[in-house]
Order: C-alpha cells, then structure tokens, then sequence
C-alpha cells in the first residue's frame, strides 16, 4: 500500500502538478512516519529560582500523535549538576544543589521517537526570601488558567487571585507562596497541607474550608473569614488577623503567640489550651469562647467581651483588662493578682476562687459579683461599683474604698484592717457589717 501511494505521489510530481498537491505529496510521505512526541515543562519555571532545601515541584505534559498521554515511565528528568532526578510526570524534589541547574525532560514513545525539553533553574545560596520576593502579575488568572495549574504542577507561587471564586475545590497541597488571594472565596475547599507562606489573603472567605496542616508563615490575613474552621494546633505567631471573623473556630493548642487579634470576632471558638502569649486581643469578640487553660500571659484585654467565656485555669498574669466585659464568665482558679480591670464589667460574677491580690479595679463594675473569703489586700475599688457585692469574710487590708459605690454591699466578717478611704466611699449606711 505505501509504495502505491509514494508512486502516485512522484506521478503527480512528473505531470508538473501545481504545489498544493507536492505539499500533499509530502504529507502522503510523513504520514507513514511516526511521529516523535510533543513535550512541555510546566514546573519549574524557566529561569525560576529557588531556596535550597524547600520543595521544588516537577510536572509535564508529554503527548504523542499514535500514543497518546504518555504514561510516567515515558518521562525521565536529568540536571546537569545533580543527575538523575526522577520519572513521571508529577513529583517534587527538595535536595537540588546550590547553583544553576540546567534540566531536562527526555521522553519516548511506543516505537522508540525521542523528545527532549530543557529549562534553566537556580538554587540560590544566600538571603534567599528576600531575594526571591515575588512579582505578582497585574492582571488575575483567568479560572481555566487556574484549573490547567490545578491539575498539573498545582504551583500557584505568585499568582494573581484576586477575588477568585475557588469554593469547594481540591487545592490540597497546592503552594500558594506569595499569591494574591484577597477577597478571594475558599468556601468549603480542601486547602489542606497547602503552602500559604507570605500570601495576601486579606478579605478572603474561608468559611468551612480544611485548613489542616497548612503554613502559614508571614501571611496577611487582616478581616479574613474563617469561620467553623479547625486550626487546632497551627503556627499563627506574629499574625495580624485584625478585623477577622473566626466565631466557632477550633484553635485548641494553637500557637497564637504576639497574635493580633483587634476587633476580631472569636465568638463561640474554642481556644483551650493555646498559646497567647503577649497577643492583642483589645476589643475582640470572645462571647462563649472556651479559654480553658490557655496561656494569656501579658496579653492584652482592652475593652475586649469576655461574657459567659471559660476562663478557668487560664493564665491572665499581667494582663491589661482594662474596660473588659467579663459578666457570666467563669473565672475559677484564675490568677488576676496586680491586674489591671479598671473599669472592668463583672456584674453577678461569681469570684470566689479567683486570685485579685493588689489587682486595680477602680471604677469597675462589681455589683452582685461574689468575693466570699477572697484576699482582697491591695485592691483599688476607687468609683467602685460595689452595690449588693458578697464581701464576707474577705481580707481587705490596703484595699482602696475612695468614692466606691457601697449600696447594700456585705462585709460581714471582713478584715477592714488598714482599708484605705472607707469614710469617703458612698452609700455606707446601707451597707453590712460596717
């Protein structure tokens, strides 16, 4: 059959037929050839650079005309420094060498046709973050350019994904390093082992997404949205999650060292035995948010709402609580000795096994509030509001009474014993056991 059509072919050449037929003649020609396959390297990137010891994925597509999608053992990828990497058409290496690297992707099909494709890599030695700063372009991805990403190198470094709409996608492992993700949507998406490190996503929603095992390092995340998430044991130190939503989050044993969270609302979320130490929590929304245990040394509270929040065992040593709302928490066992509540809301609340030795709560609100058998010495209660306040039996020596509020306060049994200021506290005829 082949040498009948190369026949036809040269007849048609003899005769002088007109050029589109010699282009036929050739095609009849090439067609009994086969074809070598058609390669490209999505990952790593042409002239890409890299930081020593951090994954650095790899993934092609390598087509051929009688074959098909090559299978992996079709792809075998060398450099010129380090050797032999690896086969397939997705992996990831994390041991290149310091240097440029010149890789390439050799690939064959059925009947032994060699393609090859080489791109120029390098794995800088010194300052790498800050030399490796990303350029994000100007103008989004488009959503098929994001999908093509998604199911190859899922390498998504730098990108542009502004107000991208990426709810309920797979984006498991996928490196979003650098990316712009603000105002983008993740509802209910797999974001799990992703890496997020020095990405933009303030104003994202991830409303419900699985966030589980992902880096976030140096990470913008100023009113982003996270509610009914769980972040139990992440790394969140330094953050700054000002203005955030992240009611009914679990962030049990979470690391939320030096954390701001200004104005966030943490409402509901469960935060038992995490690390705040030094976090900034003034005017955050912790309404029945579980604190049980957790390490709130030298954080501060300013104005925060605490009410009908567990608190117990917490540590709020040096805490600045300054106008917090802390009515209907549970503060048991806690030690607020020398904190500052001025001006703090604990009316009704129950205090008998918290610690407020030499603790300022001038112009607090303490009406109803139960202090039965507390060590009160040291206290400033200056504009005070101690009406119908269980005082019995408690220590008061030093404590500070100028101008406090006594209305139907009870002292029975109290050691008033170098009280400072009782004269001048108002409404002590009403009061009991003066």
């Amino acid at each position: 059959m082949k040498k009948t059509i190369y026949a036809a072919c040269d007849a048609l050449i003899k005769v002088g037929i007109c050029s589109f037929v010699i282009i036929a003649m050739f095609a009849c020609r090439e067609s009994s050839f086969n074809q070598p396959p058609t390669v490209m390297i999505n990952s790593p990137l042409a002239e890409g650079k890299y930081c020593p010891g951090r994954p650095i994925p790899f993934s092609a597509l390598a087509y051929d005309e009688e074959d098909g999608i090559l299978e992996d053992t079709a792809s075998s990828w060398i450099s010129d420094i380090d050797g032999d990497l690896g086969t397939g058409d997705t992996f990831k290496r994390s041991d290149l060498s310091i240097g440029t690297h010149q890789i390439t992707l050799s690939v064959v099909d059925s009947k032994r046709a060699k393609a090859r494709f080489s791109v120029e890599i390098t794995v800088i030695d010194e300052d790498c973050e800050e030399r490796l700063a990303c350029v994000v372009p100007e103008v989004p991805m488009r959503p098929d350019e994001v999908e093509f990403i998604l199911s190859s190198s899922r390498n998504l470094d730098c990108a542009n994904l502004f107000m991208a709409d990426l709810s309920g996608k797979d984006l498991s492992r996928v490196s979003l390093r650098g990316a712009k993700l603000q105002r983008a949507k993740f509802v209910g998406a797999d974001l799990s082992d992703s890496d997020l490190t020095k990405a933009d996503a303030s104003f994202a929603d991830f409303t419900n997404a699985d966030l589980s095992n992902v880096t976030f390092q140096h990470v913008l995340v100023d009113s982003v949205n996270m509610t009914g998430t769980d972040l139990s044991n992440q790394q969140f130190q330094n953050l700054d999650f000002t203005n955030s939503v992240l009611r009914n989050v679990d962030l049990e044993e979470a690391n939320l060292t030096n954390v701001n969270f200004s104005n966030a609302d943490l409402e509901g979320s469960i935060l038992k035995n995490a690390t705040l130490y030094g976090a900034e929590l003034t005017g955050a929304n912790l309404r029945n948010a579980n604190l049980e245990g957790a390490y709130l040394r030298e954080a501060v509270l300013v104005k925060a709402d605490l009410r009908k929040a567990i608190l117990t065992n917490a540590d709020l040593l040096f805490d600045d609580m300054r106008e917090a709302d802390l009515r209907g928490a549970d503060l048991s066992f806690v030690d607020l000795n020398h904190n500052d509540l001025s001006g703090a809301r604990l009316e009704g609340t129950d205090l008998r096994t918290t610690k407020l030795y030499g603790a300022n709560l001038s112009n607090a609100n303490l009406s109803k509030a139960n202090c039965h058998k507390l060590d009160l010495s040291n206290v400033s209660f200056r504009n005070a509001k101690l009406s119908y306040c269980n005082l019995r039996n408690t220590l008061m020596n030093g404590a500070d009474l100028y101008s406090a509020d006594l209305n139907h306060a009870d002292f029975r049994g109290a050691n008033l014993k170098g009280a400072k200021n009782l004269p001048k506290a108002h409404k002590i005829e009403t009061a009991k056991g003066l």
